[in-house]
């Protein structure tokens, strides 16, 4: 085809491996949110510590943890939503 190294993994390599990693890479990243260190650093597991002590006092457990669980919505969702994006914008690219 004559395309340069630099071409080629641009043009063809890149765009595939986007398309295939892109999904579980998301998938990963999520959970990091929810689970690991990184959850500390956005103070996220300080957030469900504090929510259990709040509802230990209150007595508003239902409330609380819906809270909670929105609060982690909101972090999550608009991740995914961008990835989706991501994906449909290689799609058309391809």
């Amino acid at each position: 085809m004559g395309l340069s190294t630099f071409h080629t993994y641009r043009d063809v390599i890149l765009p595939q491996a986007i398309r295939r990693i892109l999904p579980p890479l998301t998938s990963q990243v999520i959970t990091l949110i929810k689970n690991s260190a990184l959850v500390s650093v956005v103070a996220l597991g300080d957030l469900a510590l504090r929510a259990q002590i709040v509802a230990a006092d209150t007595f508003l457990t239902f409330e609380i943890w819906f809270t909670t669980a929105l609060i982690y919505l909101a972090i999550t969702v608009p991740l995914s939503t961008i990835v989706n994006l991501m994906e449909k914008r290689f799609k058309i690219l391809t």
